[in-house]
């Protein structure tokens, strides 16, 4: 009897394999968000003097700036043995202030926490950002004057290594070829330091801080923004062909990094657990008054 138990189970497993509906566990099947990590550079390489000219041009970047002497003589900028500080270093409770200027809150709809989230100054590893719960580390923005889309600056990476990328923009994905979202598809664009590229432009190529961590090129667009009366911000991604597509933003805590995409059924079933979080802009009149109101 147990002989014929163990026949019959087994028989069913192969007809089952063998029509298609046996399947390995979803986790077996999902894709990785970024690439191997064995080449990474870090991003702090790039800062003048610290980084040789020849891999700077490997990576499309222009060669470092020379210092100047105020008798106009140049110099080699050799790095620090030992690490310096400011003599009035910034604050570390409150974001930096400029006029108009604020942070990003991020909110997950589905999630029950009240943990505040905040988009973070630190960039990943692999120079994308993603959230932090300390305000004193969230990234201080400003935001583009155009009335449709904008660009977004960044004036305040932690790392003080990306500071001729001050955008907020978007990065092609490693595993989506092409500079397109688009629905039924998983493919998607990270959210990095970028130059800025034109109002109503789809992706083009360009310096970006995925590309420096990862030796990469992928495509970027910054004027990807849009405010609402409540303060809310949305991204609409440019195609090739001029289609403007929403672009949901979703949190992909493996590695903490916030992510665009035209379709996040189909992100989620590619690389797993990842919800949509809603964005808004708080400026720093709002966050004192925030402040004050919790004294």
């Amino acid at each position: 009897m147990a002989f014929k138990l163990i026949f019959a189970a087994l028989a069913a497993v192969s007809l089952a394999a063998s029509s298609g509906a046996y399947q390995l566990p979803r986790s077996d099947q999902l894709q990785p968000l970024n690439p191997p990590i064995d080449n990474l550079i870090p991003l702090s390489a790039y800062i003048d003097g610290l980084l040789t000219n020849a891999e700077r041009m490997k990576r499309g970047m222009g060669p470092a700036r020379p210092s100047k002497f105020s008798d106009g003589s140049v110099t080699r900028r050799e790095p620090s043995s030992t690490p310096t500080s400011p003599s009035n270093p910034e604050p570390t409770d409150v974001p930096t202030t400029t006029p108009g200027s604020g942070v990003i809150r991020i909110h997950d709809p589905s999630s029950s926490s009240t943990t505040l989230y905040w988009v973070s100054k630190d960039l990943n590893n692999f120079g994308e950002y993603g959230r932090t719960d300390d305000i004193s580390k969230a990234l201080t923005v400003t935001l583009g004057s155009d009335s449709g889309r904008f660009s977004i600056r960044t004036p305040s990476p932690a790392c003080g290594c990306v500071s001729d990328l001050p955008f907020l923009g978007g990065i092609m994905g490693y595993a989506t070829s092409g500079g397109d979202l688009k629905s039924s598809s998983a493919d998607y664009a990270y959210l990095g330091a970028t130059v800025e590229t034109a109002n109503g432009s789809p992706a083009v190529s360009g310096d970006n801080s995925f590309t420096r961590a990862t030796g990469i090129s992928k495509s970027i667009e910054s004027s990807i923004w849009s405010i609402s009366s409540d303060n809310s911000l949305t991204a609409t991604w440019i195609n090739a062909d001029g289609a403007m597509v929403d672009a949901h933003i979703l949190y992909y805590a493996a590695d903490n990094v916030l992510s665009l995409t035209a379709d996040p059924v189909s992100f989620v079933n590619n690389f797993g657990a990842s919800p949509a979080v809603v964005s808004s802009w708080l400026s720093d009149s709002t966050l004192a008054v925030k402040a004050t109101a919790a004294i």
